[in-house]
């Protein structure tokens, strides 16, 4: 690898972040009934001060609806990660407890991922691994705890007790082995 390939590298990141955020604004006359509440965002967006100064609510709303539907960086969204992750659970009970957790773990990731990219604490990067994370979970019938350990590590970063230079694949999975970490989830 040449010096000059990873400035190229995130050149080219930054260049198509830029790019996926000249769109027309958001402008929904309904708020999608499969989403948390319209007013839990609100309550979010209006909290965050520093973020409003330079974020329009309806931007905000536009990267929370993405966050769910998918968009370039995150093609499947979290609508489709959660179905995935349910796909193949034959217990109803397991079901709607894994549906329950899935549901609070996206409102928390989606009201600060949506953020502007200068304020949000969670970023594509830890969303993509926790989705790989996840994913691999069902392999190994441990989805709640996963979805638990996912959970803590997005209040820890939310309130500034975990660097997000923590989150790796290797935090979730030994990826030599293949297997769990040797901490409990």
């Amino acid at each position: 690898m040449t010096s000059r390939q990873p400035l190229f590298v995130a050149i080219l990141i930054f260049s198509m972040l830029c790019v996926s955020c000249i769109s027309a604004p958001f402008k929904s006359p309904e708020w999608p009934k499969y989403l948390p509440s319209l007013r839990y965002y609100e309550s979010v967006y209006a909290e965050d001060e520093n973020n409003r100064a330079v974020q329009t609510k309806e931007e905000y709303l536009k990267w929370v609806i993405r966050f769910y539907e998918g968009w370039n960086l995150y093609q499947d969204g979290w609508k489709r990660t959660s179905r995935d992750i349910l796909l193949n659970v034959d217990d109803a009970d397991k079901k709607n407890t894994l549906r329950s957790k899935l549901a609070h773990l996206g409102k928390l990731i989606s009201g600060e991922w949506a953020k502007n990219s200068y304020d949000r604490t969670i970023r594509s990067r830890e969303l993509s691994i926790w989705a790989q994370a996840l994913l691999k979970s069902i392999n190994r019938n441990k989805e709640a705890q996963l979805i638990d350990r996912v959970t803590r590590d997005v209040n820890a970063l939310r309130a500034h007790e975990l660097d997000r230079l923590d989150i790796s694949v290797k935090r979730y999975f030994d990826v030599a082995k293949d297997e769990y970490e040797n901490e409990k989830l």
